[in-house]
């Protein structure tokens, strides 16, 4: 075995440490209150946005135009609110799903499928790079977790780039899943900080900051973790360590 490969296990093996019991506790709490005020505030944004969708008809057919751009404000800015509550309620309902064994390359490509339209509209190529006979894992959430991550490395990269997305196996009981973009990377400071609730560095009307915070919390879930880097020579990688079966399922 080579000294990089033993570095790579190495690595790994120092990714999977348990999550501390304060954090733990205090995920467990936000995702209780969390889930109690996001139903409270969908119910009132629900009707709200039907009085201004009856609102707005009203001023187009009297060709109103300020009323209708205030509306129009109003609107936006229920609808970013709404898209909030969605992902806090996504947030506390983020546990593992126990479910069958898969093919880690399956849900990638499930995940590609979902995503490939956008990235042809933005001029972003995406390659495979996947081990053959890898061990199988739980399905569970995981496909959320890749989606979130292929659309974060789109969002980075927004006049076209590439998203390599790889697989390999660091000991026998470990799977890495890899997401690689070459957009402008990572923010400096602790890479710990991007999985925070909250925590963003998309603009005002594009994120939430919970994305990566609901997908560290399947993946803690599911006895894996995530870690976040800059790529050497540019563009942002984020590494999922996901635990393996004794069950090897060959790659087609």
């Amino acid at each position: 075995m080579s000294d990089n490969q033993k570095k790579r296990m190495d690595g790994a093996k120092s990714h999977r440490k348990p999550v501390k019991k304060c954090d733990a506790e205090k995920m467990a709490a936000i995702g209780r209150h969390a889930s109690k005020v996001a139903h409270e505030l969908n119910n009132q944004l629900d009707g709200t946005m039907r009085y201004i969708d009856l609102a707005l008809r009203l001023v187009e057919k009297e060709n109103l135009d300020k009323p209708k751009e205030y509306l129009t404000h109003c609107q936006k800015s229920l609808t970013r609110m709404a898209h909030l509550l969605a992902e806090l309620l996504d947030f506390s309902q983020s546990n593992c799903i126990p479910s069958e064994y898969v093919k880690i390359e399956q849900l990638i490509e499930d995940c590609i499928k979902t995503i490939e339209p956008r990235a042809d509209s933005l001029n972003v190529s995406i390659s495979r790079n996947y081990a053959a006979e890898l061990p199988a894992v739980r399905s569970g959430n995981l496909f959320r977790v890749f989606v979130n991550l292929a659309k974060n490395a789109l969002d980075a990269m927004p006049d076209g780039g590439e998203l390599i997305i790889s697989t390999r196996q660091v000991r026998n009981d470990t799977i890495a899943v890899q997401f690689r973009d070459t957009g402008p990377g990572l923010p400096e400071g602790d890479p710990e900080t991007l999985f925070e609730p909250f925590f963003t560095t998309k603009d005002k009307d594009q994120g939430t900051g919970l994305g990566l915070a609901i997908c560290r919390e399947i993946i803690g879930n599911c006895g894996g973790s995530i870690t976040a880097e800059n790529a050497p020579k540019g563009g942002g990688i984020f590494t999922i360590y996901l635990p393996a079966t004794s069950k090897t399922m060959t790659s087609s």
